[in-house]
């Protein structure tokens, strides 16, 4: 009996005074910075001269159909670059609320940008989906190639570079369902580095673009004629979605701005309507 209660009461006090077991450490999920803390960081980046560039994929570049690269640049402007059959790029803009949510709006994009938020740990910065799921992002890309030794899509992580991303052509033109770019004769003769003329033009109820001018004119032997002939025959067939009226097509006059500049051997198009650029083919990758 007494042996009993000694084994017992030894029990207890080894119970009472046995040290703890460590507790397992909580999983954490990523430190999110606040909207404030996002406004500070990329205005102190840009204040310096650095971008914020976002790399898809955890900065890791694959060189496949499914890179992904974000850009948050000055005064609230966003470049999103896709890899695809083509390099495709979008411009547009971004907005940073009160509890560091960040949201884009892309000009011409397919499909829905997902809200992001912005995540520090130390000198390591990553761009996170607000939904969390991580999920693929076609946008503008007919499909893409994943394989098992890829890491997801999200998140995207800061990359030190001087530049933007390379997104050529920008392509901002929801109106326009089929596009072709101009191209200048191979005879063509520059004897100036820069050209530029404004189209009117009308879009009839089939989508089609029936041009009536281009201004200031030029004439029979003016050397910038040859391009205007070109940029209007391009325009001409392009095929635009549709303008409606009551739920009705109807046609819509227009007035588009053409730039043509001479770079070295290349010939950069710039198109652009009263607010946006429609489409730019030449690289934007480029020192701030």
């Amino acid at each position: 009996m007494h042996r009993t209660i000694l084994r017992l009461a030894c029990f207890c006090f080894l119970t009472l005074f046995a040290p703890a077991e460590p507790e397992q450490a909580k999983a954490s999920g990523p430190d999110f910075l606040t909207g404030a803390q996002v406004k500070t960081f990329l205005s102190d980046r840009l204040t310096a001269g650095e971008t914020a560039v976002f790399r898809s994929r955890d900065g890791k570049f694959y060189g496949m159909d499914s890179d992904t690269v974000v850009s948050l640049e000055k005064d609230n402007t966003a470049v999103v670059g896709e890899y695809g059959y083509a390099y495709q790029g979008y411009r547009g803009t971004y907005a940073v609320a009160e509890d560091g949510v960040i949201s884009i709006s892309l000009k011409g994009y397919r499909g829905t940008w997902p809200d992001m938020k912005i995540a520090r740990k130390g000198d390591l910065i990553r761009l996170f989906s607000g939904d969390g799921n991580g999920n693929f992002i076609f946008g503008g890309r007919a499909g893409a190639d994943e394989t098992e030794d890829m890491k997801p899509l999200w998140p995207f992580r800061l990359v030190e570079t001087d530049s933007t991303p390379e997104v050529t052509p920008i392509w901002s033109g929801g109106d326009i369902k089929v596009f072709t770019s101009p191209t200048l004769p191979e005879d063509f003769e520059w004897k100036g580095d820069h050209i530029e003329f404004r189209v009117d033009f009308t879009t009839l109820k089939d989508g089609k673009a029936s041009v009536q001018k281009h201004w200031p004119t030029f004439g029979e032997k003016d050397w910038r004629l040859p391009a205007a002939k070109v940029a209007i025959h391009a325009m001409e067939g392009w095929v635009f979605y549709p303008y409606t009226s009551d739920a009705e097509p109807t046609e819509v006059g227009q007035g588009w701005n053409f730039e043509i500049t001479k770079i070295g051997d290349q010939v950069r198009w710039v198109v652009k309507d009263d607010v946006i650029t429609v489409f730019d083919n030449m690289p934007r990758e480029r020192d701030e």
